[in-house]
């Protein structure tokens, strides 16, 4: 409650300084865990907050971020002195709008403690070393609770509170002239999506299948993929469907709306209103509501994702899909909104 005093106290101070400004913060309480080499190495608890403020100062951006919320005026400085050298958008922050019922939230995984992923864990280290004593296991696991606060000059003020669970486990095998890298993982906002056992028990069919070593020979052959690699099929995809792209002329499918792209078999919507999917929440971080979107439908091109700026930009509306990402360099600093897809689903006709 302080934290949220304290944001609204500085959006009342830069208010009066800018054409509009927009505040986005993240109250988190993480607990990484992971073992190396199938020992216990680190068990943490992190509490942090991270802001972000945008401010619109006649007529161009400007973008700032901190942990320290005792210093308000040195993020508003930042703030105002890096709109003297922005982009010019042509764009307001919005005003409030109803938005979709999501669920993000699961009380086991605010309840797990250090016991309980120690635990989960050991298991998972336990179960791999039973199939073989000689692998390598690294294992990950880390709860989060986010408190999550928006506000705007427009009017808009949301607040959410969101859980995450996420599991990664890395097996290596060594032997002679040959290295075996196995790495898979699972995350959501429920706990009962993450089956840490199910992921070790993929870990431990993918080493029955590289037990023979097969030969292979000149030609064209059938490929087969495993579940887990559309991410890497649907890549193209997610770059040419971003407005950004299209809009910067970096899209080979700008122009092609209501075209056939791909097989008529083939579609593709982009749905962040699935309950505890990882990405899934109610509003994007610039405050526009989640929606269903028919990204790819009959193999034909129906529409592109967009945030705000990129929107306004390119003459369009924003999709929801505008998402602030965690500086990988310094947790609890944001980097300025991008589009992004949330919770993506493809459809194969068979």
């Amino acid at each position: 409650m302080t934290s949220q005093i304290s944001a609204g106290h500085l959006m009342e101070e830069v208010s009066g300084q800018v054409g509009g400004a927009e505040l986005y913060q993240v109250r988190s309480l993480a607990m990484p865990m992971s073992f190396q080499a199938g020992a216990l190495e680190s068990v943490k608890t992190i509490e942090m907050t991270g802001r972000a403020l945008r401010v619109i100062k006649e007529g161009r951006l400007g973008f700032s971020t901190t942990t320290d919320l005792t210093d308000d005026t040195t993020l508003i400085q930042n703030a105002l002195q890096a709109s003297r050298y922005g982009d010019r958008v042509p764009f307001e922050f919005p005003a409030a709008q109803p938005g979709p019922e999501v669920q993000c939230f699961d009380p086991q995984v605010e309840q797990l403690d250090e016991e309980a992923l120690i635990v989960l864990g050991e298991e998972v280290v336990d179960k791999i070393r039973a199939y073989d004593p000689e692998l390598e296991v690294h294992v990950s696991l880390r709860k989060a609770v986010d408190e999550v606060t928006l506000l705007n000059t427009s009017g808009l003020g949301l607040e959410d509170q969101r859980t995450s669970f996420s599991l990664s486990i890395g097996v290596i095998r060594t032997r002679k002239d040959d290295i075996l890298t196995i790495y898979d993982g699972a995350s959501s906002h429920r706990r009962q999506d993450v089956d840490a056992l199910a992921v070790a028990d993929g870990h431990i069919e993918r080493l029955r299948w590289s037990e023979a070593t097969a030969a292979v020979g000149s030609g064209a052959m059938p490929v087969v993929f495993r579940s887990q690699a559309i991410n890497c099929l649907l890549l193209p995809l997610g770059v040419g469907l971003s407005g950004r792209n299209v809009y910067l002329g970096a899209s080979p499918l700008a122009g092609k709306l209501g075209q056939q792209i791909v097989d008529s078999r083939f579609a593709l919507v982009d749905d962040g209103r699935l309950d505890f999917a990882s990405l899934s929440a109610p509003y994007d971080d610039e405050g526009i509501p989640t929606a269903r979107k028919t990204l790819i439908q009959d193999g034909v091109a129906r529409q592109f994702l967009y945030d705000l700026k990129t929107a306004a930009q390119a003459g369009a509306q924003s999709t929801g899909n505008g998402f602030k990402a965690e500086g990988w360099h310094n947790r609890g600093h944001y980097l300025p909104p991008a589009v992004a897809p949330t919770t993506v689903k493809q459809k194969v006709a068979r």
